[in-house]
């Protein structure tokens, strides 16, 4: 996708808002790619599967979380993503909470979703400022392929009688491997940093496995089973567990930790 495109994600649990915001937003920019859910779980899941500009998130959702939790859920998870507030009921403490729970804007549906272009004004600065932010950082800081290569496979990791693995922030090549993950792989360390993610495993479990790397790096922790490539053609089912790895509070890659599924 371009960045011109801006992949917007709408959580609310009224089927009637959903259709509503999401007619009006695409009527008002072209450029809107909407995705919509009707809870804050299924916000969190659609992370774990795709990548998103910015959340517009209704506050009174039930039953679950409603749009502060999800908020506070988003930061506790480090998914930097700018989210908008927006509430049936005109409350300037809800406004408040909102706003210094890390909501980038607030509006009322019955006032401010009155004139959507304000609505498109307001999630286009969002995202033009979160993406001109994260230039900035990444002009000024190393990159994660580069800190990933220079940082040190935790002993444990190292260690461990399972398959490890280090993907980079990209979620596309392995970074570091253990050495369980090379023999298993039919291969060595080195050999394996900077191989596509895609040739661990079958080519039917690709997605499967993408989708667990996708779902880490949002910082959710994601459990599955895949077959690995173990030469030859040899494909052996192991059982799969994807956790983001951070340095300083921030993701900057995942972890697999692998075992193989042996038939009694």
């Amino acid at each position: 996708m371009t960045k011109n495109r801006k992949r917007i994600l709408i959580v609310d649990d009224n089927d009637d808002h959903l259709y509503i915001t999401k007619k009006n937003l695409e009527r008002e920019s072209s450029t809107f790619s909407i995705k919509i859910v009707r809870s804050g779980e299924e916000c969190l899941e659609a992370l774990g599967d795709g990548e998103f500009d910015c959340i517009i998130s209704d506050y009174d959702m039930r039953p679950g979380m409603n749009g502060i939790d999800l908020l506070q859920t988003l930061r506790d998870r480090n998914i930097d993503i700018p989210v908008i507030v927006v509430s049936e009921v005109g409350d300037e403490r809800i406004e408040a909470r909102a706003l210094n729970s890390g909501a980038v804007d607030y509006f009322n549906k019955s006032i401010g979703f009155a004139n959507f272009a304000t609505v498109v004004s307001s999630i286009n600065h969002a995202i033009e400022k979160h993406r001109k932010t994260g230039e900035k950082e990444s002009a000024t800081e190393p990159s994660y392929a580069q800190v990933l290569a220079d940082e040190p496979i935790p002993h444990h990791f190292t260690n461990s009688s399972d398959v490890g693995i280090v993907i980079e922030s990209e979620g596309q090549t392995i970074a570091q491997a253990n050495p369980v993950a090379a023999e298993i792989l039919g291969s060595s360390e080195n050999a394996l940093v900077g191989a596509p993610v895609a040739s661990l495993v079958a080519p039917e479990d690709r997605t499967e496995l993408r989708r667990l790397i996708l779902q880490a790096l949002w910082g959710l922790r994601a459990t599955s089973v895949v077959r690995f490539a173990c030469g030859n053609s040899n494909h052996r089912p192991f059982r799969v567990v994807c956790e983001a790895k951070k340095i300083c509070g921030k993701v900057v890659g995942a972890y697999i930790s692998a075992r193989e599924i042996k038939r009694s």
